[in-house]
């Protein structure tokens, strides 16, 4: 059960009760990771949906991890699924917003959920001329299994490389640009190591929100050295994840392959 005050209706609360299910079905499917991934028409929808009611609006305002608490997991509830998989089973349309995915999206949860949907729908415009499906784990993972633990240090170094691959690119969403949140996460530098190690199957892409691009550009001119002592900071043995499990798994994954410092170098 979670209680929530929305802070722009302070008046307001409601709670959502939910259950989080490791069942072998959730485990199996999330363990594999899915082949499908969301459509920029499918973002549009799901950030205009009338169903969400206004109130929650300030939701896609803040943090992911918020929209998956407060809209994502109460959609799926009746299911215990992932959102792709709810889209694919209840709407008659699912192909325009459901696919097999071509760009893996790398993020930090704590990230404003409308900066990662801008940079993606950017990316979208720009390659009209494709079809474009993101790998979004916000939508693409079953959120009610993902206290099943299921990420070992095997999985990182085989599975999770080979799914990166199969994908074909890495969208790294990198906010803000003079102190880069993923750059201190352990998912997030496994994810560009995971590119970087298969540089000629997988591209790596680098996007920054529409309000840091203009930060960014002001910054440099002033201050060329500020991309530099933003990137030197970089201490993957220091980064962190949501999940210890997760964090002690990479770490060991790097450690048995590229090392910490080679890490560093090769970001």
């Amino acid at each position: 059960t979670h209680t929530h005050t929305n802070p722009r209706a302070r008046t307001h609360t409601r709670t959502h009760t939910y259950t989080r299910l490791p069942c072998r079905r959730a485990v199996a499917a999330f363990s594999t990771m899915s082949d499908f991934g969301v459509s920029a028409t499918f973002l549009r929808e799901f950030v205009a949906n009338p169903a969400f009611a206004q109130e929650w609006q300030w939701c896609m305002r803040q943090s992911t991890n918020n929209v998956k608490e407060f809209i994502v997991m109460p959609q799926t509830q009746s299911k215990l699924c992932s959102m792709v998989q709810w889209v694919q089973d209840e709407r008659a349309d699912h192909e325009q917003l459901i696919g097999k995915a071509t760009v893996f999206v790398s993020h930090a949860w704590s990230y404003d959920f409308m900066d990662v949907v801008d940079v993606l729908l950017e990316y979208a415009d720009r390659n009209k001329d494709k079809q474009v499906f993101f790998w979004f784990d916000v939508f693409c993972v079953n959120q009610h299994s993902v206290d099943a633990k299921i990420h070992t240090f095997e999985w990182f170094r085989t599975t999770f490389k080979q799914n990166i691959i199969d994908i074909g690119e890495v969208l790294l969403v990198l906010t803000p640009w003079h102190d880069p949140v993923p750059l201190k996460r352990s998912w997030c530098l496994w994810e560009m190591h995971s590119a970087l190690q298969a540089k000629d199957r997988v591209k790596l892409s680098i996007a920054l929100p529409p309000d840091q691009r203009a930060s960014f550009l002001a910054g440099v001119t002033e201050n060329y050295d500020a991309i530099t002592n933003a990137l030197v900071r970089i201490d993957a043995a220091k980064s962190e994840a949501r999940e210890q499990s997760d964090q002690d798994a990479i770490h060991a994954a790097v450690r048995d392959g590229v090392g910490f410092d080679a890490l560093n170098v090769e970001i």
